[in-house]
This record gives C-alpha cells, structure tokens and sequence, in this order.
C-alpha cells in the first residue's frame, strides 16, 4: 500500500503515470491520495481523474488525513508548508518525488539557520524569535512564508527516488525519466473535459496559457496582464483564431480579459483540467505562453509549435521577493529550450 499526496490536476496526471511506470500499468498495488492546497472544485476534479483508475483506494483531503500502514509517500514537492505537514505526519516514510511541473527541474533551496536569518533582512527581534523557535522544533517554521520555498535537510534526506517527464536531468538509479503513460492517461480522461470549440480551419489556431505570477508577489495584477495583452494582440493581428487559458489558480485573468475582447477570441474558462487534455489530438493548435511548464511538454514532448515570451519578464521581476531566483531560472530554461515570439 502506497500514499500519495498531490496539489493539483496536472499534477495528479503525472502521479499516475509515474506510479504506473513504477508498479505496472495493469497493478494492483493499491493506493491513497491526499489532496492538499486546493479549493473544492479541483478536489472533484482530481478525484474524477483518480477514481478511473482502479489501484487508487481512497481519496483524502488534507483535512482528514489518513491513520494507516504505508510502504511509500509518493509528493511532487517539499517546500510548501502544507506539503512539509505531510511530510511529518507520515515521518518514517520514504518519499517518491514525482515531478510536480517546471519547479522540479530547479535545484530547490534549502533552509539553514545560518544563511536564513543571520543573513537575512530581518530585523533583530525577528531574528531572535525565530531563532528560539528553530532550536524548540522545525515544525513551527513551517507556517511562515519567509520559509515557505525553502526544503528542510531531513525531508531531503528520506527521499529514495524521483521521477521526471522531460529529458532535462541526469539519469542514475534514483532517477527516472518516464513519460510512457501520459497519453493513454489522457486518452482515458479526457471526457471530463466538458468544454470544445469550432475552430475555424482555414485560420491559423493559437491557445495561449496563463500564468499566477501576481499570486507569488512577482508582478502585480496590472504588469502581468499587460505581458498577456500584448501576447493576444501579436496574434490577432496575425489573424489567427486566438484561444485563452488561464490559470485555475487565476480566474481574474479569464474575466478581465474576456471583458476587454468578447467574442474577438475564446476563453477556455470552465475548465480546471490541464490544458494538454483540451490539446489532445488538436495537432494544428499552436502554444504560446511565458513561463508554463506545458510549453516545455507541448515542445518536447508532443513536438507541436511553441513559443515563448519568459524573455520578456525576467528583468520585471522584483529581486527582492524569496521567488526571485527560482523564477528566473525556470525563466532561463524556458527561453533555452522554445523560440521566442518578438513583440
């Protein structure tokens, strides 16, 4: 018996691949999930997606979490705080760490008491509270966000495996790249994508992918929407049938910009699903984007047309915010591996 805890759809697509590139694709080695750092509507996404497949047993919430005997905790990440709660909670676990999106392909940072409060801008009295409460237990950093993107040494050190999607890293026994089942997993889930269009083939087809920078305190409301104004405005002048996907974490991005376009493009905005479900054998949709890992798996692994502006926002962002560098190397990659689109 497996327990997997995932924090999204995308990600729950990726876990089932890799647990089936682990185990089988027929196994019956059953396994729980947990459900953490979503609203109720992607909860009942995700569990439509899991319960198709036969070896997941039961589905939790992060709420009520459950008490039993498991071999392994398959998680995408660990450096959030609900993702590091789980972590202790299920302590003598060996961890699989499956790729969770373009996140994965940077090297995570780890917290230290020396380079994260000496160093850092604090002020003293914060200094000195932090300090008492390192040295009481780890467990009561996890809920300050000035911690939340750094990985505890412990937690690193009980990982025995990690998976990944793309051909990006060094392949060793401990790490496996593995995409063998992500189309059938698509193909067997992709009547839960309720929305379609009629996409006129004579023009030229577009879906551009959004993104929750503003979330992050990397760019406010207003820049980040102008990079996808910008965006929209290069291709309808192109004259191609221009098609918006926002981010699920987003939605104030779907209802802003079908104000300012109407019915001059699509917005794909009832869908919570991953976007390479709704891409599914639409061979003629091209891709664009900033920084979304589907850019990379829509490059690399569906060998369609992608382009990118990740050029475009590295020089906005604010160096001062704990995502900084993070972002800007999975801003680097991005414009490493797809072309640019020139505004």
């Amino acid at each position: 018996m497996n327990l997997a805890a995932i924090n999204g759809t995308w990600q729950t697509i990726v876990f089932l691949n890799f647990y089936m590139a682990e185990n089988g694709k027929d196994t019956a080695l059953p396994c729980d999930v947990i459900l953490f750092e979503m609203n109720e509507e992607l909860q009942k996404i995700c569990s439509n997606i899991l319960l198709k497949f036969s070896f997941v047993r039961n589905v939790f919430t992060f709420k009520n979490m459950p008490i039993e005997k498991y071999a392994n905790l398959w998680i995408g990440k660990l450096f959030s705080s609900e993702s590091k709660v789980i972590v202790n909670k299920y302590a003598s676990l060996p961890i699989i760490l499956f790729e969770e999106g373009l996140h994965s392909y940077i090297e995570p940072k780890k917290f230290s008491l020396v380079n994260n409060f000496f160093k850092g801008q604090y002020s003293f009295r914060y200094k000195l509270a932090i300090t008492l409460r390192y040295f009481l237990g780890k467990n009561l950093l996890i809920s300050d966000r000035n911690f939340s993107h750094l990985v505890f040494s412990e937690h690193e050190k009980k990982i025995k495996k990690k998976y990944f999607l793309l051909p990006l890293v060094q392949e060793d026994k401990q790490v496996i790249v593995n995409n063998e089942y992500l189309t059938f997993i698509i193909d067997k889930i992709k009547d839960l994508q309720k929305q379609t269009f009629l996409i006129n083939s004579d023009k030229p087809t577009v879906l551009i992918v959004g993104q929750c920078f503003s979330n992050y305190d990397l760019l406010s409301f207003e820049e980040e929407l102008a990079l996808y104004l910008k965006l929209i405005d290069v291709y309808l002048k192109k004259d191609y049938n221009v098609i918006w996907k926002g981010h699920p974490r987003a939605k104030q991005f779907d209802e802003k910009i079908k104000s300012i376009y109407n019915d001059m493009i699509d917005i794909l905005e009832d869908s919570p699903l991953p976007l390479e479900v709704f891409t599914f054998n639409k061979d003629l949709i091209e891709l664009s984007g900033v920084s979304s890992s589907s850019l990379l798996y829509n490059e690399i692994l569906f060998n369609k047309k992608t382009t990118q502006i990740a050029y475009m926002i590295s020089n906005k962002v604010d160096p001062n915010n704990i995502w900084y560098s993070d972002f800007n190397l999975m801003f680097k990659l991005i414009d490493h591996n797809i072309k640019r689109i020139e505004l």
